[in-house]
């Protein structure tokens, strides 16, 4: 099995709920210093639409429950595909830059494109501080455009393979596309070669990958 990071996108839709209080130190990457600055910005200037963290934290697989995620069907993972989930998964966050698969996340509403006049737009400013968390691994890029303008491909990277999804008709967004935007990304879990399911992929709804090599 190939070690790679999937990037996943957030969701609208969040589950209520949670224990404890979200720690913004928590989780694998050392964002804190980030998402404090983050955090400040929010509370001293609410972007429109954005709601700040409230309640208790939720693994990310089971806070997030939008169209993508729920094709995606974190609770019926095979064993092995969970495994690579909790290392391979990363969900790209105006709130907290790259949540891990089973990372603490809080209930929150914050567009990666939204802007703050201490931030700026939240894809620039996190821009200058994830790339170079990612060079390390191969990555298979399933963001939508405003996650994915925080995350520039670094100088020197292993390989990153930025997919895009083409409907029967030739639509590329709206809800069909986010579900099969989910397929894909549990196909990739449950792949041995998924580098090489990219190349052979068939999607039961008959939606075709756009692939490109960065």
């Amino acid at each position: 099995m190939q070690q790679m990071y999937l990037l996943l996108p957030p969701s609208e839709g969040k589950a209520q709920g949670g224990s404890g209080s979200w720690d913004h130190h928590s989780g694998r990457f050392a964002l804190a210093e980030q998402r404090s600055f983050v955090l400040d910005a929010v509370r001293t200037a609410p972007p429109r639409s954005s709601v700040p963290p409230t309640g208790g934290s939720l693994p990310a697989f089971e806070r997030y429950t939008g169209v993508v995620w729920q094709h995606l069907e974190p609770a019926t993972l095979s064993a092995t595909a969970s495994r690579r989930a909790r290392t391979q998964v990363l969900v790209a966050s105006g709130l907290g830059g790259l949540f891990c698969w089973d990372d603490p996340v809080p209930s929150y509403k914050l567009k990666m494109a939204a802007s703050t006049p201490q931030t700026g737009r939240l894809s620039k400013f996190w821009s200058r501080h994830l790339p170079s968390l990612l060079s390390d691994k191969p990555v298979i890029d399933l963001l939508a455009l405003e996650q994915s303008a925080a995350l520039p491909v670094p100088g020197e990277h292993q390989g990153w393979w930025r997919v895009e999804l083409v409907g029967p008709t030739g639509e590329r967004s709206g809800h069909n596309g986010k579900a099969a935007k989910g397929r894909l990304a549990r196909a990739l879990l449950s792949t041995d070669d998924p580098i090489d399911l990219l190349g052979n992929y068939e999607d039961l709804e008959g939606w075709s990958l756009k692939v490109q090599i960065r």
